[in-house]
């Protein structure tokens, strides 16, 4: 009884995880941290960019798709300590040049000179954090054994980048009525959920702007969920087409239109917390840290519970896998 005390005892209250799938994990966490820290800051919008979604996109696909492949990996792999404190040194330098930047001190001659160095900053800090997690031949061998998986990962985040601009170009067209429902069915449900918490509540359909008197938002183009809803179809389409063999069909596609209703409820509730952390006085966090990078969050958790449930569902798998 004392020996499993004693051996309860000396367990470590949090631990790195050893094995490749939990390093992915680790990986991935990180870096979505850290990515909110940074979009936080106004200054940071063009480093981050486009490609900060592409790119959780991508690796939200691979490991959703490859999950069974990538648990299998059992291998205990050494974590980089002295790797990880050069990716907080960068991930710091890069904080503190946009801090200057905002604040009208720059370290170079030209502010593009000071964007190229903060962004090379930036993707050596990435880059840095990759490896303290994985070593480099465990990301090589990774990519070998999981072929085509890391193809399907790369056009997924390729395809997520290319749809961004199309669906905004149809949010403009006269066929798009679908799109004014969405951002109307928006504005109202946004409504509906914070009007019972915030008594000085106003919203204006003719400019679908809605807030408070001292903070407030125009739901727009973007904050219809039409983009959301683009990239977990997408995903939610390649996920069926590659596990074809492993899904029964027609149950299976009655998964899509779930995961659609909740990237857009997510989308709601991102609009939501915006109006309410710029109402008690974070504008610049709802704006440009929240705003920027929630929906893609929200898009990785409806990616990784799609897998979840195609997985553990038993109406939805066949019985022989």
């Amino acid at each position: 009884m004392t020996g499993n005390d004693d051996h309860s005892q000396s367990r470590p209250f949090f631990s790195l995880p050893r094995h490749l799938l939990g390093r992915l994990y680790l990986f991935a966490a990180v870096l979505t941290i850290e990515c909110l820290l940074l979009a936080g800051i106004a200054h940071s919008g063009p480093l981050l960019g486009p490609m900060a979604p592409s790119g959780i996109v991508a690796l939200a696909v691979f490991m959703a798709i490859g999950h069974s492949t990538l648990k299998t990996q059992r291998d205990d792999i050494a974590f980089s300590f002295p790797r990880f404190g050069a990716h907080l040194f960068c991930i710091a330098a890069v904080y503190a040049g946009n801090l200057a930047a905002l604040r009208g001190f720059s370290f170079l001659n030209s502010s593009r000179a000071e964007h190229v160095t903060l962004s090379a900053m930036l993707l050596l800090g990435v880059a840095l954090l990759a490896l303290a997690c994985l070593p480099l031949r465990i990301w090589i061998r990774t990519i070998r054994t999981t072929h085509p998986l890391w193809v399907f990962a790369v056009l997924a985040g390729v395809f997520a980048l290319a749809l961004r601009y199309p669906l905004q170009l149809l949010w403009g067209t006269s066929i798009a009525s679908h799109g004014r429902l969405l951002q109307i069915a928006a504005f109202r449900s946004v409504h509906a959920v914070l009007h019972p918490l915030l008594p000085d509540l106003t919203a204006d359909p003719s400019t679908w702007v809605i807030g408070t008197p001292r903070f407030a938002v125009g739901i727009g183009e973007p904050c219809s969920g039409m983009e959301g809803l683009g990239l977990v179809l997408v995903f939610t389409v390649i996920w069926l087409c590659y596990f074809r063999k492993e899904g029964r069909f027609p149950q299976a596609l009655l998964l899509v239109p779930g995961a659609l209703v909740c990237v857009w409820l997510l989308n709601i509730i991102r609009i939501c917390v915006i109006i309410l952390i710029g109402n008690a006085g974070g504008p610049d966090v709802a704006i440009v840290g929240f705003h920027s990078q929630a929906g893609w969050i929200a898009f990785t958790a409806v990616a990784v519970a799609f897998s979840i449930a195609t997985r553990k569902l038993s109406w939805v798998r066949r019985d022989s896998i």
